[in-house]
């Protein structure tokens, strides 16, 4: 029997990571939930279904802008990045972020889920902060020059020469996902949509580059990227 708004907010948390709405409401119904209680109605778990989708959605977009650049410098500079080292560059961003969520989500199983919302938020909005603070992570930059990462100087950067890329724009998954870890948020989907934005931000930006230089994202993606980390972190905290 759950009898507290405490043991209602950790089965909820439950609920947001591992079912789907009406999944969660025939747990609560099975566990006795208090029909008053608002997560016990479809309509509640449904709307933190979609906003937490829409979070999920928006730490892929951030942690991967920094990929725009490393697209749009090495179309410039006739580079090529061919699909399968797109693919291990997103494997990578992958891998590294179900390690950070793995781990966060480990600490948050000794403090109370108020505390991780409050910890994972913060963390999201501090990186946010650091980001708008310090727009480039010098490595990031350093890779700018193609020459830095195609070391054959064969202007094709093969599946060997993606991997240290790949770590270094992993560098904010890292970060990112571990704040999510913490405040316990789904890793399967959060792990797909950094893949999944992580292939399309290098794809689209090395075929596409001119046109995106032009928009605001184009011109800033580091300050794009932190005033959603910041967003995300807030909603994180409040939901």
């Amino acid at each position: 029997m759950l009898n507290s708004k405490y043991n209602e907010r950790i089965f909820y948390r439950f609920c947001r990571r591992s079912v789907s709405s009406n999944e969660a409401c025939q747990l609560f119904r099975i566990c006795h939930v208090p029909p008053e209680t608002p997560a016990y109605t479809e309509e509640y778990t449904g709307e933190a279904e979609s906003l937490h989708l829409l979070l999920v959605i928006f730490l892929g977009i951030a942690a991967n802008l920094d990929n725009l650049g490393i697209g749009l410098a090495y179309g410039i500079q006739k580079t090529r990045i061919p699909l399968i080292s797109n693919l291990m560059i997103a494997v990578i961003s992958m891998a590294v972020t179900s390690f950070s969520m793995l781990a966060g989500d480990r600490i948050a199983a000794f403090i109370t889920p108020n505390a991780a919302d409050w910890i994972g938020g913060l963390l999201l909005c501090a990186i946010g902060v650091w980001m708008l603070c310090q727009p480039k992570f010098g490595q990031v930059e350093a890779y700018e020059d193609a020459k830095t990462a195609d070391t054959d100087g064969n202007r094709v950067i093969s599946v060997r020469e993606a991997i240290p890329l790949g770590f270094v724009l992993a560098a904010n998954c890292l970060a990112a996902g571990f704040g999510m870890g913490v405040s316990g948020s789904s890793m399967l989907g959060t792990v797909l949509s950094v893949g999944f934005f992580s292939f399309i931000t290098i794809g689209g930006s090395h075929r596409f580059g001119t046109l995106l230089a032009r928009t605001w994202i184009g011109r800033y993606p580091a300050a794009f990227a932190g005033v959603l980390l910041i967003v995300i972190g807030l909603v994180e905290i409040m939901l």
